[in-house]
């Protein structure tokens, strides 16, 4: 479901699109509660890696060489952070399915 719509929109949803309906219970909404919709996914992996060698120009080139949008490992998001307090530079990391692309390949590139 979505917010979109107000109380009117969930309802019309579930007549419409039956990949939407209720694990338990009715297709309807409750006349005065509504509705309350839980979603799930995978684990998220957050992984940093800090280095005094090297600055936020190298983390970013790194961060851009392993994320999947810049040709890198498929469910995986970075960045590159300058720690500017702490004089270091951070390649930071998120595998959004650690199944299919495992820590320890992230880890051997980066």
């Amino acid at each position: 479901m979505c917010g979109a719509g107000q109380y009117e929109g969930p309802a019309e949803e579930l007549k419409k699109n039956h990949d939407r309906q209720p694990d338990i219970g009715e297709p309807k909404l409750h006349p005065r509660a509504g509705v309350t919709v839980v979603g799930a996914r995978k684990f998220l992996v957050a992984y940093q890696r800090e280095s005094e060698h090297f600055g936020y120009r190298i983390a970013n080139k790194i961060a851009r060489a392993i994320r999947f949008s810049n040709g890198g490992f498929r469910y995986v998001k970075s960045m590159g952070v300058e720690l500017k307090a702490r004089n270091l530079a951070q390649v930071s990391i998120n595998l959004t399915d650690y199944e299919q692309t495992p820590m320890h390949r992230v880890y051997a590139a980066v």
